[in-house]
Formats: C-alpha cells, structure tokens, sequence
C-alpha cells in the first residue's frame, strides 16, 4: 500500500516562507502604486465616471487588506510552526 504525501525539508519550508514574504510585499507594492497613479489622476479626472471608479477602487483596497493579513498570518503563524518543528525534529535526528 502506497502512502501519498507531502515531503517536506527544512529548505523547501525556508523557501516557502520567503515566497509568501516577497508575494505580501509585492501585493503591497503593487496596491500602492496603483493607489497614487490613480490619486494622481483624480485631481485632473473630475467627471462622475471617474469618481465611482475612485469609490469602487477604495472599496475593493479595503476588501484587499484581509487577504495580505491572510498572506502574512499563514506565512508567520503556520509557516514558521512547521519550520520551528522540522527545526527540532531534525536537531533530534542528529542525536540519534
């Protein structure tokens, strides 16, 4: 009987962990320069189309936050949980 799994190394956590660190920043990144192009739009773009684009754009970057704080909770809280134990699971190993 064969088992399917997910192996996981301590390298392959580390990596993971620094992907979902640099995919929250660029989220961020990306959110904010998109943010002050539009800003910079606005004061020249005054008509209503214009105006509900702002609102809605507003709306959907508060709607957005959750999910970089879900990025950074997964990747700090769960992520790091798994790393601390193959961190110790591994120093056990090496007694052995």
């Amino acid at each position: 009987m064969e088992k399917e799994g997910i192996v996981l190394d301590l390298q392959t956590i580390i990596r993971l962990r620094e992907e979902f660190r640099e995919l929250s920043k660029d989220l961020r990144n990306h959110l904010g320069y998109t943010e002050d192009s539009i800003e910079q739009v606005s004061h020249t773009w005054e008509d209503d189309n214009f105006q509900k684009f702002y609102a809605k754009f507003n709306q959907d970057k508060e709607r957005i936050e959750p999910l970089f704080q879900r990025v950074d909770q997964f990747e700090q809280e769960f992520l790091n949980d798994v790393e601390l134990n193959l961190r110790e699971y591994l120093s056990l190993q090496d007694d052995i």
